[in-house]
């Protein structure tokens, strides 16, 4: 409903420190990983190094993930800080690709038979900078922050082999304060990212000497934020926002032979929203109203159904509007929390993928007219003892097209429920996580004829919180994931030909693993 996520890197040592841990378990994984942390003066910097690798639950299925970053914190004054961040990630990964029901029936460990063939997968290294300079002046806390990034991906798939090189930066500044009864913020975003893309014919996993595609494409992005909230009263918050965004999408076509497929498209919108917050006791009540704006990405723009080249002049950005009300808060005497809301959304052109029979295994993507979301959304957590804690989420949702014939039919890929729940407790120095992950029923296919089954599965972790050998502190764990063996699909694909939708998840898995700490 145009929410937020925010994420960040854990806060800095104010100590050196240096961690390694080894993991060893099922379907041949191994894991090693390393992190340090130093605190130099008044600056802070960590470090990290992981390794993993797996031969996978299904044929098909191996893969190495390889990833290493450095944080640093710069104090430049009693008033100003300095972020650094830098990132490596490298893959080589294998992808078994989807099932029929039958063949889950028959072995949920297949892989499909043209993926295996063309070595269907994807191999990428992706490196990233960023720097966010804090300042706390007279107006406010400003925020400014510059990043960039490159990617190299060779992607083999069952019908094409696929080369991207990709190249991207931005910067975005904001600032922030408050004024008597107000609080507001002001920001600009301005990005722009850069693709060379080429496909080739597939022969046998390595690209063929046919091209069918070799095209630059070109995206810009420039938005302005503000927020304005007002204390109506000493319970009372009215806050007011909006963005606007422009998005620009250039292609230009390199492959010339069946004509000139350059192209352009441009999309706009102001995105406005309210809310109204109210403590009521230990409790925030909460009303907003919310809308969204979320255009295609390239992939999706160039995946033409008629098999063309250039972007899909008929697939248009997806516009959200919607209401959700609700409480959070917590009652300190039962150590209880608690987050409730109920929404209704209405989207507008939701971009929804879908195969052909024409088209092989690629997907492309149509606007699938307005569609409903509503439902509630819960979380709770309960600690009735030091040594003994229950957290829980749950979600309901009714998600249906709105319009011509698929009126009243479900959205595909969504489950109506979902549980989440996990019961943690400690004695002595041992400790021991039991937690639950529920899904029920959900339609793959936009008719609703098809659908892939519901699931519980319970996961248990057990371990020690530490043993001391001098300065170092030994950590070791065990993890169950999927302690019943419970057999499932772990994800699916929407609309999939000849109903190649489901990808099983693995059965009971055991992972071991120990961690050094000084």
């Amino acid at each position: 409903g145009g929410g937020v996520l925010f994420l960040s890197t854990s806060a800095f040592s104010s100590a050196p420190t240096l961690r390694l841990r080894a993991i060893g378990g099922s379907y041949g994984l191994r894991q090693l990983s390393a992190e340090a942390a130093l605190a130099p003066g008044r600056h802070r910097l960590h470090g990290y190094v992981s390794d993993t690798r797996r031969d996978g639950f299904r044929e098909h299925s191996a893969g190495r993930f390889t990833r290493a970053g450095l944080h640093a914190g710069v104090d430049l004054g009693p008033r100003t800080q300095l972020l650094l961040v830098g990132a490596l990630a490298d893959q080589d990964a294998l992808n078994p690709g989807a099932l029929t029901e039958e063949q889950v029936q028959e072995d949920p460990r297949l892989a499909d038979p043209r993926n295996v063939a063309t070595r269907a997968g994807k191999q990428s290294t992706q490196g990233q900078v960023g720097m966010t300079l804090h300042h706390e002046a007279s107006l406010g806390h400003f925020a400014a922050t510059a990043y960039g990034l490159m990617r190299d991906l060779d992607n083999p798939l069952s019908f094409a082999y696929i080369n991207l090189n990709r190249r991207a930066s931005g910067v975005r500044t904001a600032l922030q304060g408050e004024r008597g009864r107000l609080v507001w913020a002001l920001g600009l975003d301005a990005a722009a990212m850069w693709d060379d893309r080429k496909s080739r014919d597939n022969v046998s996993g390595r690209p063929g000497a046919s091209l069918s595609l070799d095209q630059r494409e070109t995206v810009t992005n420039l938005a302005f934020f503000s927020s304005f909230g007002v204390l109506l009263s000493k319970r009372a918050r009215l806050t007011l926002g909006l963005r606007a965004d422009h998005i620009r999408f250039a292609m230009d076509d390199r492959l010339l032979g069946n004509g000139d497929q350059s192209g352009r498209r441009t999309f706009a919108a102001w995105s406005p929203g309210a809310g109204l917050a109210y403590t009521l006791g230990p409790a925030l009540l909460f009303a907003n109203y919310r809308t969204a704006f979320e255009t295609p990405t390239t992939t999706e723009l160039i995946n033409r159904p008629d098999l063309d080249g250039g972007f899909n002049p008929s697939l248009d950005p997806q516009r959200t509007q919607g209401f959700e009300v609700g409480t959070r808060g917590a009652w300190q005497a039962a150590r209880l929390h608690f987050d409730l809301a109920l929404y209704h959304l209405r989207v507008e052109g939701l971009v929804a993928p879908f195969q052909t029979l024409e088209g092989g295994d690629r997907t492309f993507f149509r606007n699938a007219g307005a569609t409903r979301h509503s439902g509630l959304e819960a979380t709770g957590s309960w600690q009735p003892a030091e040594a003994l804690s229950f957290l829980m989420s749950y979600t309901y949702g009714l998600f249906t097209f709105a319009e011509d014939t698929l009126a009243g039919k479900r959205l595909p890929g969504l489950p109506a429920h979902l549980l989440n729940a996990r019961l943690a407790a400690t004695r002595s120095q041992l400790f021991g996580h039991l937690a639950l992950r529920a899904v029920s029923r959900y339609f793959v296919d936009d008719t609703n004829t098809v659908h892939n089954g519901g699931y519980a599965v319970f996961d248990l972790r057990l371990g020690h919180s530490g043993l001391r050998l001098g300065t170092a502190r030994f950590v070791p764990f065990l993890q169950l994931e999927n302690l019943f063996d419970t057999r499932y699909n772990g994800s699916v694909v929407v609309n999939a030909r000849g109903g190649r939708a489901y990808e099983p998840a693995p059965g009971r898995t055991v992972q071991a693993g120990l961690s050094l700490a000084f």
